[in-house]
């Protein structure tokens, strides 16, 4: 059965028409059946405090993995995510994070139609409110005479939101899944990088918490979506006003990167996509479980293809197939550099937690990415990316949770 899941796991049409729910069904019948260029750009700093799949940290790869390097840097290259340097810069980042989540939810909640939505979204609303509390109070012990730090206006952000406030019914429900799923992505590589320089227990405890409900939330959004029919990745309802700051490789972090044109978008992606088939050839390689092997397999090979596709695109349009090189990223240097020592399930475990968070950072980029990108190829793979994407960080984490802790 492994065999044929590999073989039918090659080319983004077989994961597109739902491979990806193939090892998903392996995966369930594992245990007996009948028959997923800034230098140190990244930046964070401290001990590792990373979670086991019910406890303590293991070997700097739990839950939430871990994460080292210098000091913190909102303005860099945004194929780096951004790593909240302290306590208060974790918090602060949070805070309005959450606040724009529970604003969605309220309005899905009032106007939405599908009852399993507006229940999502009333969850969603009653845990982060609950948990904005935990972050401010963390403020006011940290610092109450210090103002807090202003967060960066994001040009896509406030037109889909000033967008959502005039729709209601099936439409509404669309579209705060999409945003919603993008919405948990940007917070899965921040909550993964900040946690060893948390030193609040609150904070470390909440950051493990959100990595992962919103990893398992990414795929039963996901799913709702498929149910509903919904192929497409959404898109940016924002003017194409050059001076964007979401436009551009190199900005405030801390916004998601909407690609303005199609090189933008190779110029993402391809070193990302590399990075990601690097990271699937260790497992594929030295790892233990038949089933990450499988996923990390048909991760490689579409990705590989993608790789292809994108490279041909860009040469036709500028007469050269590489993109920029990817910038130095401490985080990801480290981690690298540790998977390849490892082997077995400490390898497994690696590999999930580095690709969840490896796939939720392409996930505001594909959903932003229409209506700048104009190739057809290219507008093909924004929703095959997203779709994909999502389903597998919904599979990597029940494959996270069902391995035994250290």
């Amino acid at each position: 059965m492994l065999s044929k899941l590999v073989t039918l796991g090659r080319g983004a049409d077989v994961r597109r028409m739902g491979i990806a729910g193939s090892v998903v069904l392996a995966f369930a019948c594992a245990g007996g059946c009948s028959e997923s260029g800034n230098k140190d750009a990244d930046a964070v700093g401290g001990d590792s405090q990373g979670t086991g799949n019910s406890g303590p940290e293991n070997n700097g790869a739990g839950n939430n993995g871990d994460d080292s390097g210098g000091a913190d840097q909102v303005v860099g290259d945004r194929r780096v995510p951004f790593s909240p340097a302290n306590d208060r810069a974790f918090a602060e980042y949070f805070v309005e994070h959450h606040k724009m989540a529970v604003e969605m939810a309220e309005h899905v909640i009032a106007r939405g139609e599908n009852a399993a939505t507006k229940d999502m979204a009333t969850r969603m609303r009653q845990v982060q409110t609950a948990e904005i509390a935990t972050l401010e109070g963390a403020l006011k012990a940290l610092d109450s005479e210090k103002a807090p730090s202003a967060m960066p206006k994001d040009p896509h952000a406030d037109a889909e939101m000033k967008h959502m406030e005039g729709m209601s019914g099936a439409e509404l429900d669309k579209m705060f899944l999409l945003d919603m799923v993008t919405h948990h992505a940007t917070a899965l590589p921040t909550t993964h990088r900040a946690l060893p320089t948390l030193k609040r227990a609150d904070l470390k405890k909440l950051a493990e918490e959100m990595f992962e409900a919103q990893g398992r939330e990414i795929g039963e959004m996901r799913k709702m979506l498929t149910e509903m029919g919904v192929k497409d990745s959404g898109e940016d309802l924002a003017p194409a006003d050059k001076a964007r700051a979401d436009f551009g490789l190199v900005g405030d972090r801390r916004i998601p990167m909407t690609p303005e044109n199609d090189v933008a978008f190779i110029d993402f992606f391809v070193p990302h996509h590399e990075m990601a088939i690097e990271m699937a050839d260790q497992v594929i390689a030295r790892g233990a479980d038949p089933q990450v092997k499988a996923m990390a397999t048909m991760m490689r090979d579409v990705q590989a293809a993608e790789v292809v596709t994108m490279r041909s695109v860009r040469e036709m349009a500028t007469g050269k197939a590489d993109p920029a090189p990817m910038p130095a990223d401490s985080h990801a240097d480290q981690e690298m550099a540790e998977m390849k020592k490892m082997s077995g399930a400490e390898l497994d475990r690696m590999f999930l937690l580095e690709m969840i968070t490896h796939h939720a950072g392409a996930l505001p980029v594909t959903h932003r990415a229409v209506p700048h990108v104009t190739n057809d190829k290219l507008r093909s793979l924004t929703a095959e990316m997203f779709n994909a994407q999502a389903t597998e960080i919904g599979m990597m984490r029940q494959m996270l949770d069902a391995m035994p802790a250290n």
